[in-house]
């Protein structure tokens, strides 16, 4: 692959949109922490939590797929921790 159709496919990504709004941000952490903490929560969402939810949902999932998978290996990382092995 040449380096100049590299270029061509990351240019169209627009990666300064990443992330560029508050909505976005509060979105990707509280999906993050639902999906490190898998049990219910405990508080009520306010309105500007739900309104950034549901305006940036992709964010939200992808947190929670990143929450969800720091948990299994965080609790993998104990597990070997007491046991005494590598898992």
């Amino acid at each position: 692959m040449k380096f100049s159709s590299i270029k061509a496919f990351l240019g169209g990504l627009k990666l300064p949109e990443f992330l560029s709004t508050p909505n976005e941000v509060h979105a990707l952490i509280e999906g993050i922490a639902d999906g490190y903490c898998p049990w219910q929560s405990r508080y009520e969402p306010t309105d500007k939590l739900v309104e950034s939810i549901r305006k940036e949902h992709h964010y939200y999932s992808a947190g929670t797929v990143v929450g969800f998978a720091t948990f299994i290996f965080s609790v993998a990382g104990a597990v070997s921790l007491v046991l005494g092995v590598i898992v």
